[in-house]
């Protein structure tokens, strides 16, 4: 028998009635589980400096040469500058010293002569250096970005949920940026006053060998204030170094979401979470 037309409608609309019913809890669990998401607090492996240097050293390997050539460069320089003040003294010494001028004179021209050449091949090992370690930092650099993109692009949703655009961009380009940074400071700087120090100090030990003890003293007392003050900073730099990271997530989102902004007139609000977050940034920069 065929249903009467009361009962087709209530079949209609009991059909629509567990249709919406069904879509109903669709939809709540679509939104319970991109809350979870949202929410969900994710557990990074500890990373230890080793882990570090390891990803540095992938980016180091194909560019070795340039590191090489570079360093070299810049241990000839460092040489070369503690050297060529001892034949400035030999040239003041024979300038001071009592005797026919006639006949000093062509001594002081050779010292000139290798004061000239010292200076020329100084230029010439800076100019290597420079050269080659720019090249090698160039590429190790992108191969650092490489490395980061390669692992940053492969993660879940949820990280991508959890953080901002802006904020990722930011440290890929300050673990970039640090590699520049460290390996400037180790070729230029402490390599360089290594060589420095050493040099003096065999000078200073064949004048007078209590002023390389002098110089000794002072180098380690130096160091190890340099050393425990580091240690003490590294929290205040790891807070500027978030604090920057905030600021740059805040400015993408903020560009982002411009029609957003535009459409809910949320120029007030943005204003000041913007202005919070860069006061925040400042008053850590001071503090490091």
């Amino acid at each position: 028998l065929a249903p009467s037309f009361t009962e087709q409608r209530c079949l209609v609309y009991g059909g629509l009635a567990s249709e919406r019913h069904y879509l109903a809890s669709r939809d709540e669990r679509i939104s319970r589980q991109l809350f979870q998401t949202e929410n969900m607090k994710i557990i990074y492996p500890p990373v230890k400096i080793r882990d570090v240097w390891k990803i540095f050293w992938q980016a180091i390997r194909p560019n070795f040469a340039g590191l090489f050539f570079g360093v070299l460069g810049a241990v000839v320089a460092s040489a070369l500058i503690v050297l060529t003040p001892i034949y400035y003294r030999h040239f003041f010494d024979l300038v001071v010293s009592p005797g026919d001028r006639a006949l000093l004179a062509p001594q002081l021209i050779h010292i000139i002569l290798i004061i000239l050449g010292l200076n020329a091949a100084m230029w010439l090992a800076w100019r290597v250096s420079n050269f080659t370690y720019n090249h090698f930092q160039a590429k190790s650099m992108a191969r650092l970005k490489q490395i980061a993109f390669d692992a940053l692009i492969h993660h879940s949703h949820s990280f991508f949920v959890q953080n901002f655009g802006g904020a990722l961009v930011q440290r890929v380009n300050r673990f970039a940026n640090a590699f520049e940074r460290l390996s400037d400071r180790f070729a230029y700087d402490i390599l360089s006053l290594l060589i420095k120090i050493v040099g003096i100090s065999i000078v200073a030990y064949t004048v007078y060998p209590f002023f390389t003890w002098l110089i000794l003293f002072w180098v380690i007392i130096f160091l190890t204030f340099n050393y425990f003050f580091s240690r003490w900073k590294l929290k205040y730099d790891l807070r500027r170094a978030e604090s920057d990271s905030a600021t740059t997530a805040a400015l993408a989102d903020a560009i982002t979401n411009h029609n957003t902004i535009e459409l809910f007139n949320g120029h007030g609000r943005e204003n000041q979470n913007f202005t919070a977050t860069t006061g925040k940034q400042a008053h850590i920069t001071l503090l490091t």
